[in-house]
């Protein structure tokens, strides 16, 4: 949807700072063809810290059902600690 200039012709835009536009999410899921067990995989967000403080991440995170999952990192992108850390929680969840 286009934005109505103002009647200065300017487009209003929202007073963001550069780190929280860039700022980004991850959702990773994992996927079973058994119906069964799918409701049991988990799915895991992965937010970048500037986009959440500590105390909304708290809340949040006790809101979430039992098979989603909440991580508050440095970058909101998945890198090889984070996947290591994914990896490492679904090994602990079908044992």
């Amino acid at each position: 949807m286009r934005q109505r200039p103002h009647n200065n012709g300017s487009i209003p835009v929202e007073g963001v700072d550069g780190i929280t536009k860039r700022g980004g999410m991850t959702l990773v899921s994992f996927v079973c063809n058994l119906p069964e067990m799918q409701q049991h995989m988990p799915h895991i967000f992965v937010c970048a810290a500037q986009l959440m403080c500590k105390s909304a991440f708290e809340e949040t995170h006790q809101m979430l059902p039992r098979n989603m999952y909440l991580l508050r990192r440095k970058s909101g992108w998945v890198n090889s600690n984070t996947m290591k850390d994914i990896f490492t929680l679904f090994d602990a969840l079908v044992k």
